[in-house]
């Protein structure tokens, strides 16, 4: 089976880019679209509030504005590192929710969900919720992990 359709999530790292490039390498050999996501996060709470009717609201950190803002950066810059032949054929989408949630609905109507491995398991992984892991439990599309350059 040819993927017709791979959707790509974009989280403003470098293992992001890389996935984004392995897909619009794929798309070329293939020609599959491209659907470069980045999603904006609801914001997390800080410890700087107001007390509402006896109890604490906390602030959040960054406004949706600042939120979405943030993920169009992503998308630019990692559209911007593919080779410029490619990178005119990704299509770009900023959503807003819970990212492996938001990538999950996108895959549905997907051939194939590609995501970059920040290599982010055991104990990091379960305290973060890895957005990889569950999207590995739960994609109704095959999914591929691309690995981010090494860091050192």
């Amino acid at each position: 089976m040819t993927a017709k359709q791979l959707v790509v999530g974009i989280d403003g790292t470098a293992a992001g880019v890389a996935a984004l490039r392995w897909a619009v390498g794929q798309a070329r050999a293939t020609g599959a679209s491209v659907l470069a996501i980045a999603v904006s996060e609801p914001p997390f709470p800080v410890a700087g509030g107001a007390e509402v009717a006896g109890g604490y609201v906390a602030q959040p950190v960054l406004d949706d504005a600042q939120l979405t803002a943030a993920a169009e950066a992503w998308l630019t810059e990692a559209i911007g590192a593919v080779p410029a032949e490619g990178a005119q054929a990704v299509d770009r989408q900023v959503r807003h929710g819970d990212a492996a949630t938001v990538l999950l609905e996108a895959a549905d109507d997907a051939d194939l969900l590609v995501l970059g491995n920040h290599g982010r398991g055991g104990l990091a992984g379960a305290l973060t919720g890895s957005v990889a892991q569950r999207c590995a439990h739960h994609a109704t599309c095959p999914l591929v992990l691309v690995p981010g350059p090494e860091e050192g």
